[in-house]
């Protein structure tokens, strides 16, 4: 089972977080804003029986702003879907992203907790998924560090 699996729906939502960012400078103040978005499409996530299953639903995100950097949150609701062999499952989970972004521009980092979790309906396990991440990037926009580590097991 590949345990370094993130879902796509869900890189895309911390990209577009990130990208969307005004510089520091830009920051008048704190700010906190949510939107509901719509995972615009399917993911194939593993279980612990070896298939994949697709899923569906909506992704909650609320970003907080400061000056130096903020974090975003996200959890997933509604997210669901039925395997090839008829097994429903539900995507339950959620990341915290923190990010720094410095005032003279020498440097960003990224450092991303997601806990993604396959359950499913009835006696088959659960694919359980714990990945921790931190990346570095200089003034160039040059990766300096990239660190992952995930964990991932199956329950029932």
């Amino acid at each position: 089972m590949d345990s370094s699996h993130v879902p796509a729906g869900a890189i895309a939502i911390a990209i577009a977080i990130f990208v969307s960012l005004p510089p520091a400078s830009a920051y008048a103040q704190a700010t906190t804003s949510g939107i509901n978005e719509s995972i615009e499409t399917t993911d194939n996530l593993p279980t612990c029986s070896g298939e994949f299953v697709e899923v569906e639903g909506s992704d909650h995100v609320v970003t907080h702003s400061t000056p130096g950097g903020g974090y975003s949150h996200d959890n997933f609701q509604g997210v669901d879907g039925v395997s090839s062999t008829g097994v429903r499952y539900r995507e339950v989970g959620a990341r915290q992203d923190e990010h720094s972004i410095t005032t003279r521009g020498a440097g960003v980092y990224i450092e991303p907790v997601r806990n993604n979790n396959v359950i499913s309906q009835g006696p088959d396990d659960n694919h359980i998924l714990h990945v921790v991440s931190h990346k570095t990037y200089n003034a160039n926009g040059e990766v300096t560090a990239d660190v992952r580590k995930a964990v991932s097991r199956c329950v029932g």
